[in-house]
């Protein structure tokens, strides 16, 4: 079973965001978010997930550099990559960033501090990281 999530990146009144479809629950997506924007801006957290948008989302999100450590050795055993769907567009914006999206968890990162505010189902958005 997977943990859908969106992110999203806001600048002004605008959102630009994506679906991701692995691993989207808090303790995984805030490190990594913050991780990603640490070593590539949220420019770069802008143009990964205008790339997800074009190409249906992401199966997973990841720092491009980052390792896959196995849950059951404890040890890194390769680079970890987000990984896209390749299928039709699918674009979050602030027009349906409140929709569904059959998601259980958004991260919405302002462009402009870096913050992340995550909120999980229906609950009032909490200003995390």
């Amino acid at each position: 079973m997977s943990t859908q999530s969106i992110i999203g990146v806001k600048f002004g009144d605008k959102i630009i965001g994506c679906s991701v479809h692995y691993d989207g629950y808090p303790e995984n997506m805030i490190p990594t978010l913050n991780d990603f924007i640490e070593k590539y801006s949220t420019t770069g957290l802008v143009v990964i997930i205008t790339e997800g948008g074009k190409r249906g989302g992401m199966r997973s999100f990841n720092t491009p550099d980052g390792d896959w450590v196995s849950r059951v050795k404890g040890e890194a055993v390769g680079p970890r990559k987000t990984d896209f769907i390749d299928g039709q567009a699918y674009v979050i914006t602030e027009e349906n960033w409140s929709h569904d999206h059959a998601s259980h968890h958004r991260y919405l990162v302002d462009y402009d501090t870096g913050r992340i505010t995550h909120q999980e189902g229906d609950k009032v958005p909490v200003d995390t990281w």
